[in-house]
């Protein structure tokens, strides 16, 4: 009979985690926000640019905030702006899938190190 008690104890304790996540998450669900409509149209458009091994956010820079494009250097005619963010070591030692190493990706999955930050401006050009 003890032991009946201990395993139900034990299982009891077992489902207390998810059964309180399920319960907390349909609570919280069914909250609703309100949300504030503008009249302004809040569509901003950011584009993805890859080449198979590293991914950049493109960012038109009408869409760009004054203050961040202070601290980058820029003309007038360029009008995108690419962002790219990871590990240093594999940033640069790795420009296409042929490059990678075990060595690399290991060192940029689970080992501490510098980063980096690529910024590319990009021009617009017009086609008639």
């Amino acid at each position: 009979m003890k032991i009946r008690k201990k395993i139900f104890k034990w299982i009891l304790y077992f489902l207390i985690i998810p059964v309180t996540y399920l319960i907390i998450s349909l609570i919280l669900t069914s909250i609703t926000v309100d949300r504030i409509v503008n009249n302004e149209s809040s569509e901003k458009l950011i584009y993805l640019n890859t080449h198979g091994v590293h991914l950049d956010i493109v960012i038109p820079i009408e869409n760009i905030d004054s203050l961040l494009l202070s601290g980058i250097e820029h003309n007038q005619s360029e009008s995108y702006l690419s962002f790219g963010w990871g590990d240093e070591n594999f940033y640069i030692n790795t420009p296409t899938w042929g490059d990678l190493t075990f060595s690399n990706a290991f060192k940029a999955m689970f080992l501490e190190s510098s980063t980096l930050m690529h910024i590319t401006r990009y021009k617009s050009e017009c086609s008639d």
